[in-house]
């Protein structure tokens, strides 16, 4: 179930990327990689996301570990500073939007800081440029999807009691 669900992640991601091309697209693969933490001890979710990532990586033909090192960043930042994660199970909550943000803000920094270091053109400038829509565009993703999510939630809470 779990790796169908992976599955149907990729799909929509890359079915989104060029549906609205001009604009970078959510990152779904992050809110994917953020729902164990919580349920999973923080090593296990981070190498979830570098596992993650690190597809996205072969997928896409990128630089491999680029996105692998920056969903592990973001997924990190976001164990540190709100430990319980998206906790799913209820509405679009404070601390659920803390804790997008914390995770978007330590998946730019760590690509800002590989961005520099392998020494490409401008990291700054692009960072800026599609940072603040993917991030905006990701908080939206989540809010749609937060109904459809909860709704699973519940229903495999419910089957581990009957």
């Amino acid at each position: 179930m779990r790796f169908l669900l992976i599955v149907l992640v990729f799909t929509l991601q890359g079915f989104l990327t060029p549906l609205i091309a001009p604009w970078p697209p959510p990152d779904l693969l992050l809110l994917a990689a953020l729902l164990p933490l919580g349920r999973r001890p923080l090593w296990q979710a981070v190498g979830l996301a570098y596992l993650l990532g690190l597809a996205q990586d072969v997928a896409g033909g990128g630089v491999p570990g680029l996105h692998a090192l920056a969903l592990a960043a973001g997924v990190f930042v976001t164990g540190v500073v709100v430990p319980g994660g998206l906790e799913l199970g209820r509405a679009v909550s404070d601390w659920q939007l803390l804790a997008l943000l914390a995770a978007l803000a330590g998946k730019w920094t760590a690509l800002l800081l590989l961005l520099t270091y392998t020494g490409q053109p401008a990291p700054l400038a692009e960072t800026l440029r599609v940072g603040p829509l993917e991030a905006l565009l990701t908080v939206v993703g989540f809010a749609l999807l937060q109904p459809l999510l909860n709704r699973a939630h519940r229903r495999r809470e419910r089957s581990l009691y009957l």
